[in-house]
């Protein structure tokens, strides 16, 4: 009885990976990827509208790194991408000073991409801000999705979790060498959850939310490795984001489902402990 028991369950289990094959198969070769934002990649937020100018060098500074999520697919907005653009808003409102930001990113981006592309740009961004007399102030890290799609999708196992959390922190340590150790760095959950691109396909969407929290919990692993006074912080999915916030893809939010993300993070910044004592007294500083 036991044998034919384990025989039904294996058999069980091979249909329902089988199912889930075909439905990856399907879903990618009828996934359309939207364009990239349009407009700027880089500007300032005032605090309110008809701010007086002020010195420059109490602007504070922010900075993306990271895969679509960063190049804006799924905006509608001509202003550049939304995430990074509203988040200087918003925290430019809160701290009362204006707020640069920066998106340096690339579709379909991994986190060997972010060490190998982006590095080189927010060097580089850091010495202009340098020659103004400012900082770069934060860095966003958004990341972790294209890293469990290579890893599973393209059949590259040696590519799992843990390497990509020693990827990770290496990234981490870079940005501190070249922004220096009072830049807080913030590592965002994806809210794959959510996401209504595979919500009606079980037992695919089963599968890929499994796997992709294998690569979130490295984020959260990574932050909570690290005292609160190296300024990293996790950053857990936002509860306010559904499905009425995706795009056409149904995987990338839109405008406003960007909008309330950027909310989100800045909500978490502010309310968090270490945020408090560590990250919000880093962008408070005098440059």
């Amino acid at each position: 009885m036991f044998r034919s028991a384990g025989r039904l369950l294996g058999a069980a289990g091979l249909g329902t990976v089988a199912v889930a094959g075909s439905q990856a198969v399907y879903v990618r070769t009828n996934f359309a990827l939207p364009p990239d934002a349009t407009g700027p990649s880089t500007g300032v937020a005032a605090p309110a509208p008809l701010t007086p100018s002020v010195p420059s060098s109490t602007q504070k500074n922010l900075v993306f790194l990271g895969d679509s999520l960063v190049t804006g697919v799924g905006c509608r907005s001509r202003e550049g991408p939304v995430l990074p653009r509203h988040l200087a808003e918003l925290m430019a409102r809160s701290l009362h000073t204006p707020v640069g930001w920066s998106a340096f990113g690339e579709t379909g981006a991994d986190v060997g991409m972010l060490r190998e592309k982006m590095l080189p740009q927010l060097k580089a961004e850091v010495e202009r801000r340098k020659q103004e007399g400012q900082h770069v102030d934060m860095v966003v890290i958004m990341c972790g999705l294209n890293d469990m799609k290579v890893c599973m999708l393209h059949m590259q196992p040696w590519l799992h979790p843990h390497w990509f959390r020693q990827q990770l922190q290496r990234l981490v340590d870079e940005i501190k060498e070249t922004a220096g150790e009072n830049c807080a760095v913030l590592l965002p959950s994806v809210p794959l959850e959510r996401a209504p691109r595979f919500a009606n396909v079980w037992p695919l969407s089963t599968f890929i939310i499994g796997a992709a929290l294998l690569w979130e919990k490295q984020k959260q692993a990574l932050a909570a490795s690290r005292a609160p006074s190296e300024q990293v912080a996790f950053i857990a999915q936002p509860e306010e984001i559904h499905l009425e916030h995706f795009c056409e893809d149904g995987m990338h939010p839109n405008d406003t489902g960007y909008e309330l993300w950027a909310a989100h993070i800045l909500e978490c910044f502010l309310k968090d402990r270490a945020c408090k004592s560590g990250f919000f007294n880093a962008l408070q500083r005098p440059s």
